[in-house]
């Protein structure tokens, strides 16, 4: 299957009157046809190759108009193959009873680092999905207003930043085993996690939220999402949340699988 390769230069830039006639403008891209399954892209920033995959439901059709939802995933997706970040319950179940999920699907993969040297506050890690989800919505003509977020895990981590840097962006955000830290959201994580956390809702507050987490995970990961559960609160915030009391730290089959998840998170408009 053809790949299509979308490159991206990220630099600030200024224009600068000249003379002379006008650049012609950039022909239009052109795209893979669309059909139901995985499909494998590419992109590139700063010169750099990442890959990730889009999920098409089965029913596609341009005509109509689709969600589409940006899924972050786990430390265990990370690589350069563009596959691993679909291995996940997300992935398999949408090869299966999931298959007519009736939304587009954006699997951007994040490249390994070494052990303990988490590039927090990268701005690779924010342009990644924010590039993959650009070009899904261009090919695919999808409504930039039914946008949702979700992630698991590191993904969810990150998906508090990634809400937090575009607030307008999503109309409704889904973290799975995972709250708002000093490190991740902030890059800093010497900043206070109590004030970043505060900081954090008040931007959010609007933000239709449904977090989830696992009773029995690490003390440290279930303290992240009951703090910032409790800053959301206090900042007048609907947010929702699910403590699966005896779970460990990974529920993507108790939230993924349960098609009221989905009915509530298509029910959010931006």
């Amino acid at each position: 299957m053809r790949k299509w390769i979308l490159t991206l230069v990220l630099a600030f830039s200024c224009t600068v009157d000249s003379p002379g006639p006008p650049s012609p403008s950039p022909p239009s891209p052109t795209f893979p046809e669309l059909s139901p399954g995985f499909q494998p892209r590419e992109m590139r920033i700063l010169g750099v190759t990442y890959r990730y995959q889009i999920f098409v439901p089965v029913g596609y059709t341009p005509t109509r108009d689709w969600p589409v939802v940006v899924y972050l995933s786990s430390s265990g997706g990370r690589g350069s193959d563009g596959i691993a970040q679909t291995n996940g319950v997300l992935g398999e179940y949408l090869r299966g009873p999931g298959s007519a999920l009736p939304a587009v699907i954006v699997f951007p993969q994040f490249p390994l680092w070494p052990e303990g040297q988490i590039p927090y506050g990268s701005p690779i890690l924010d342009s990644i999905p924010k590039v993959a989800l650009d070009s899904t919505i261009l090919q695919a003509r999808l409504n930039p207003g039914n946008v949702y977020l979700t992630g698991w895990s590191m993904g969810a981590y990150l998906g508090w930043r990634i809400a937090y840097l575009w607030p307008n962006r999503f109309a409704a955000f889904m973290p799975l085993s995972g709250g708002v830290t000093s490190s991740w959201v902030m890059g800093n994580p010497s900043a206070d996690v109590n004030q970043v956390r505060a900081l954090v809702a008040e931007r959010l507050k609007a933000l239709p939220i449904w977090a989830f987490q696992g009773g029995a995970d690490d003390p440290n990961i279930l303290a992240d999402d009951r703090g910032t559960v409790q800053a959301f609160e206090a900042a007048g915030s609907a947010i929702r949340y699910t403590e699966f009391l005896g779970q460990p730290h990974n529920i993507e089959s108790l939230v993924y699988t349960d098609a009221s998840v989905w009915q509530w998170l298509f029910a959010q408009h931006r």
